[in-house]
């Protein structure tokens, strides 16, 4: 369940990779941080965090930059 929840999030993090100016299948696998206790998923992108927050039905509620 909550790699289904990651690869939710990576497929929407996919798709917002032009505003990000990368696409997710460059970023490397280790600067994925899952957190199932807040169920969020932590992305480390050009030394910028973005926390996207994960609902239980694994549909992106609101993502902010830390």
């Amino acid at each position: 369940m909550a790699g289904a929840a990651v690869s939710r999030a990576a497929h929407w993090v996919g798709k917002k990779g032009k505003a990000l100016n990368t696409t997710f299948s460059q970023l490397p696998m280790q600067a994925i941080q899952v957190s199932y206790k807040y169920c969020s998923c932590i992305i480390t992108l050009n030394s910028r965090n973005y926390y996207y927050f994960l609902k239980k039905a694994d549909q992106i509620n609101r993502s902010q930059e830390l």
